[in-house]
């Protein structure tokens, strides 16, 4: 009878433990699901920006028959470059000049191959006008072809117009690219029935500036220097934990 009777309080006791032990796996497991439920959202951020700086840059490229000949055509075309930027508002003095060059052009035979010969000289110079106003570097460089129509030899580069300021406002772009994704996340979880959680993992995209109102981005990121209206665009994205 004795035995009987332990072996009864034995039989209870183990289905009790495994009870106890069925609900604490049910609530580890139910734990670790609420601990996988993760939203990952994106949050962009957009601003209309101005290039404040414009920069125009070309070079004269002059033959002769000598290296004398050569410099004197430079020095003379020159002259009338710098009047025309002159009559543009880019006096002399805030024209930047590289060191001229002068290179030899040697004959070639009829495979290609130079002969060693040198028939003439070609000389070089760059020049670069820079203006925080940056109308007036888009007016000049419409306003060179009536120089290079006088015969003078300007290659002319396509005007590059800068926003300085980018590192000042990179920072604040990504903040309210990030409020952008948390707002994204609340609805989504409201709409769902759930809360969100804390903040797993954060990621930030690149910066693009691009022209005003493209639709067009590079994953490696963009930087225009083609157009003085331009768009800072900042993306962001947020992992949270949902409860």
């Amino acid at each position: 009878m004795a035995d009987r009777f332990a072996a009864a309080i034995g039989a209870a006791v183990l289905s009790v433990g495994m009870i106890a032990t069925g609900a604490i796996v049910s609530n580890t497991w139910q734990q670790n699901r609420e601990l996988n439920q993760t939203l990952s959202v994106t949050g962009s951020a957009k601003k209309a920006i101005t290039a404040d700086l414009g920069i125009l840059s070309g070079t004269l490229a002059v033959s002769g028959l000598t290296q004398a000949g050569a410099n004197s055509e430079l020095q003379a075309q020159s002259k009338l470059l710098l009047a025309a930027l002159s009559a543009q508002g880019f006096e002399a003095s805030k024209v930047e000049r590289d060191p001229v060059s002068i290179d030899s052009v040697f004959e070639l035979n009829a495979e290609g191959n130079s002969t060693g010969l040198v028939i003439s000289y070609t000389g070089y110079q760059r020049y670069e006008v820079r203006s925080t106003n940056v109308q007036s570097i888009k007016k000049l460089s419409l306003s060179l072809n009536d120089v290079i129509n006088q015969g003078v030899s300007f290659r002319v580069n396509q005007p590059q117009y800068l926003f300085t300021k980018l590192a000042d406002v990179r920072i604040a772009m990504q903040e309210a690219a990030a409020r952008d994704a948390k707002v994204r996340a609340e609805r989504i979880v409201k709409a769902t029935g759930q809360n969100l959680g804390n903040l797993r993992d954060a990621s930030m995209g690149v910066i693009q500036v691009t022209p005003r109102d493209a639709t067009e981005f590079e994953d490696s990121g963009a930087l225009d220097t083609s157009s003085i209206d331009k768009d800072i665009t900042a993306v962001v994205r947020l992992t949270f934990a949902i409860k």
